[in-house]
């Protein structure tokens, strides 16, 4: 089972872009406010079929629905927070920019 994590940080950097952020970016600076689960395959039958394997349009669903107020510890997806999208193979980092994502290392 896969799921995503919003990571939300009060540090210097906050609401910082990615180039100013990287100097001084830990993941230690964040807390978990967020969790839900990715439905990443359905079977039917014997049949499986795969769904949501595409982490920017996971992290693109996730900023159309977290950009808005929510009833949830922390603020509204912002420029700063980190999403972290957790499989099987491993798990991936991503900052929102202003421009997007940027996939980082932990």
């Amino acid at each position: 089972m896969s799921r995503f994590i919003i990571f939300q940080t009060n540090a210097e950097y906050y609401s910082a872009p990615w180039e100013i952020a990287k100097n001084n970016y830990s993941l230690d600076d964040y807390r978990a406010v967020y969790c839900e689960v990715i439905i990443d395959e359905i079977q039917y039958r014997k049949e499986i079929t795969l769904t949501n394997q595409d982490d920017l349009a996971i992290l693109e669903d996730v900023a159309a629905r977290f950009s808005k107020p929510q009833n949830r510890s922390g603020h509204t997806l912002s420029v700063s927070d980190v999403v972290a999208i957790e499989r099987k193979i491993g798990t991936r980092f991503y900052y929102r920019d202003i421009s997007g994502w940027k996939e980082i290392k932990k």
